[in-house]
């Protein structure tokens, strides 16, 4: 059972807000890719986990603070006692671990060990059950590379590390041994629930703008490329094709001009500009107080 849902960081929305709107120079690609990337391999990591048959909770993005640590658990699964902590990895290509422990790309450039950061994480995490006063639970942490793409060479068989290939047989074993979910553990789901924050700003890595300096118009949530009205009910993308409703569409872009400016007043003429004009502001008025009653 999914108590709550995956849904795009605020970081990725931002970036996907700004990239067709702000000059290129001002948006970090990298950056982009980097969340779009990771986003992507949770998803995926996602529907693997949808083939679990055993009753369990499973919680997306879990945000939590111990003292002054904060950490993002990417999947936490709940069944009976258990505890999983999954941190989900989407990279591609050839790693080898050294040795000594250390993480290297095929072309020789380190990486940061997942297994530090997962370390990190299962502390504070272990942290914040012994202040809730919880019950003692088995806490258990895997780094998942759920990309089929991606080797891993030099892998000692001691880490909670989940390849691909390794991932249907993990829930094969998980599914053989558990049993119904008890009160204590929907108890348990609640209140890692009521601990959730929001991502604190200072985390958060987005460009700088301004209202002036950002392109107007109707965009695709989908392609990005601008959108333009087809009749008076429908607007089209001429980048992929998607046809929606005007409507949909307004609505969608005064919650992008909300979220962009949150310290600014909400005004017809302000929304108007923003779509490029594409809209009457009798229209904009009108679904304006739909959205404010």
């Amino acid at each position: 059972m999914i108590v709550k849902e995956r849904k795009k960081s605020l970081e990725l929305e931002y970036y996907q807000l700004l990239k067709p709107r702000l000059p290129s120079k001002k948006v970090d690609e990298n950056q982009l890719n980097y969340l779009s990337k990771g986003f992507e391999g949770e998803r995926l990591f996602d529907k693997q986990l949808a083939k679990l048959t055993a009753e369990s909770l499973t919680i997306a993005d879990l945000q939590l603070t111990a003292g002054q640590s904060f950490i993002q658990l990417d999947t936490v699964l709940i069944i009976n006692e258990t505890i999983y902590l999954f941190e989900v990895k989407n990279y591609s290509g050839e790693y080898v671990i050294e040795a000594e422990g250390t993480w290297l790309h095929a072309n020789g450039r380190e990486i940061k060990s997942p297994i530090v950061q997962l370390q990190r994480t299962e502390g504070i995490f272990r942290q914040l059950l012994q202040s809730l006063h919880l019950p003692r639970y088995i806490v258990k942490s895997f780094v998942v590379f759920p990309n089929e793409e991606f080797t891993l060479f030099n892998l000692p068989p001691d880490l909670p590390i989940l390849l691909s290939s390794q991932i249907p047989a993990f829930l094969r074993k998980i599914n053989s041994n558990s049993g119904p979910l008890t009160t204590f553990s929907r108890t348990l789901a609640d209140k890692l629930l009521e601990q959730h924050q929001a991502l604190p700003l200072r985390f958060l890595r987005v460009p700088d703008y301004t209202f002036d300096e950002l392109m107007k118009g109707i965009f695709c949530p989908d392609c990005l490329h601008l959108m333009h009205k087809i009749s008076q009910r429908m607007i089209k993308c001429h980048g992929c094709g998607q046809v929606e409703k005007n409507s949909s569409a307004l609505v969608r872009e005064i919650r992008n001009f909300q979220m962009l400016f949150p310290n600014r007043k909400l005004q017809a003429n302000d929304v108007y500009e923003w779509c490029g004009r594409t809209f009457a502001t009798r229209t904009i008025n009108r679904i304006l107080k739909k959205l404010t009653n």
